[in-house]
């Protein structure tokens, strides 16, 4: 698909109508546009070994979607932050913070498949569209991560309160982890890595809150997620499980990397 940008005219024609009225190409399109602008603001990791660790697992579940196909992007970038989102089109951004949180591939793959879901589902496309339409000057990083979240933050860019437009509403949010499910078990992964990932960021919330503002300021809480994809999980026969992957030998060389990566 190509990713040749349109004319700002066209675009803001794009992102004006309802997000079901936006083409895939639209999209994609869109998202490439705002995606070369965070290449130039967020510390992006360029390792050629962490990039294509998990450049592979997102390709591998995209392969299971309604998008197989389609030339999605999976990006690293540097913030102790926990964090992952998606611009529509496929761009994929995964902070070292959630790297290091994730204790398996399976929990890594259970955060991608959730951020693919948002793309897939329509809702990236409609976030841009709120982002678009609010005419914000502080940029996307306002948007999708935790820098315009403190006073400082804010001072700096001139805005505040924009966090809310990276928010989407719990049904897109509960729809995002229930299609996770199915991208993962497609995938050969087992979906309880999205259950222990939901609960180790209810634990972080307790003792690290600070490197939560981002995610928590955008998710429902972890407590009410793992819970009701545990429940989805639980109508999965056993026999459809049982020889799902949890992890691979590579993964904490991939996490090591990332640590280290500049």
């Amino acid at each position: 698909m190509s990713r040749k940008l349109m004319t700002s005219a066209a675009l803001a024609l794009a992102v004006t109508a309802s997000a079901c009225a936006v083409s895939r190409q639209q999209a994609a399109e869109l998202g490439a546009q705002h995606a070369a602008q965070l290449d130039q603001e967020l510390p992006i990791i360029r390792n050629a070994s962490a990039d294509g660790y998990v450049e592979q697992l997102g390709q591998r579940i995209v392969q299971h979607t309604p998008y197989a196909g389609q030339d999605f992007e999976f990006k690293l970038y540097r913030s102790d932050e926990v964090n992952a989102f998606a611009l529509p089109g496929g761009f994929i951004y995964v902070s070292s913070g959630l790297v290091n949180a994730a204790d398996n591939e399976s929990e890594l793959a259970g955060v991608l498949a959730h951020e693919i879901a948002h793309v897939t589902l329509g809702h990236s496309a409609e976030q841009m569209s709120r982002a678009q339409n609010a005419n914000l000057g502080a940029g996307l990083l306002c948007v999708f991560t935790s820098v315009c979240q403190s006073g400082a933050g804010r001072a700096a860019v001139n805005v505040g309160g924009t966090a809310y437009l990276a928010k989407f509403s719990r049904s897109a949010e509960r729809e995002a982890d229930l299609t996770a499910i199915q991208y993962v078990v497609e995938s050969g992964i087992h979906p309880n890595g999205l259950v222990t990932m939901f609960e180790e960021l209810a634990r972080m919330a307790k003792s690290s809150p600070g490197r939560l503002e981002s995610w928590f300021s955008s998710h429902p809480q972890a407590e009410d997620r793992a819970q009701y994809v545990s429940a989805r999980i639980a109508q999965y026969p056993a026999n459809t499980l049982r020889n799902l992957a949890t992890n691979t030998t590579s993964y904490s060389q991939f996490q090591r990397l990332v640590a280290s990566a500049r």
